[in-house]
């Protein structure tokens, strides 16, 4: 099947109503999004071809930034194949060189209900998430999940620290949302997620790691811009990105 074929040509698209951006205080945030219908083959083909269009996924809908007067959100990804850990990036390995990666299925996200909950009570204790119930994170993990897998980094002893939604695609991967275990900030857990993942990745043979957006101002979107061989998609297509010479 091609990935211009039906679910592309026949996915309705919406607009959602202004409101207050989350990342960028004072501005307004729009979203242009399409609901995955629930069809596993579908839903791939859908999100595979409007992912390589800048959108991500967050449970069925699959959204991209519309803003009336901003464009800051700027859609990145990793060239895999051309991927090389820096000085900095390989630090980080070593750190955690005694950490396993292990694939969940999405139906046993319950599993990691509790990593969840510590993660968003210590480090985003402010957020509507620090109150999210189980059946609400499972929820969160499952739905719209068919192509999905819960990536985690495992110690020794086989306890998660760490753990990644991630959506399959047709050319690689998506990093959904991640979290991790907060007692655990000294190993860098959130990056280590994305060298272990990229490995993956080149170990299916796809191309691409797809980060979700970058924005220059914002703090806690800067550490994609740390990731050698990284793209982003601007008016002519994805390019190779040096955030150091972004306007």
């Amino acid at each position: 099947m091609s990935l211009l074929s039906d679910p592309l040509k026949q996915a309705a698209f919406y607009l959602t109503k202004p409101g207050p951006c989350p990342y960028l205080p004072g501005r307004v945030e729009q979203k242009i999004f399409a609901r995955l219908s629930g069809d596993a083959n579908d839903d791939f083909f859908l999100n595979s071809a409007l992912s390589q269009n800048g959108f991500r996924r967050s449970q069925k809908m699959v959204y991209r930034p519309a803003c009336p007067s901003c464009m800051a959100c700027v859609p990145v990804r990793i060239r895999a194949e051309n991927f090389s850990p820096n000085q900095s990036l390989r630090r980080i390995l070593r750190r955690n060189a005694d950490l396993k990666s292990v694939i969940i299925p999405v139906d046993d996200a319950s599993k990691l209900s509790e990593l969840f909950t510590q993660y968003q009570q210590q480090r985003h204790p402010e957020s509507e998430m620090a109150a999210m119930l189980d059946v609400d994170f499972i929820a969160m993990m499952q739905d719209g999940g068919a192509n999905a897998f819960l990536f985690t980094l495992q110690d020794s002893n086989n306890k998660t620290l760490a753990a990644m939604l991630v959506d399959r695609l047709h050319h690689g991967a998506s990093a959904v949302y991640s979290y991790f275990d907060p007692a655990e900030s000294g190993r860098s857990l959130g990056t280590s997620l994305i060298l272990y993942l990229v490995d993956w990745v080149k170990s299916e043979h796809l191309e691409y790691l797809y980060l979700g957006y970058w924005i220059r101002d914002c703090r806690k979107m800067a550490y994609k811009a740390r990731f050698p061989a990284l793209q982003r998609l601007g008016p002519h297509g994805w390019e190779d990105f040096d955030f150091k010479d972004a306007p």
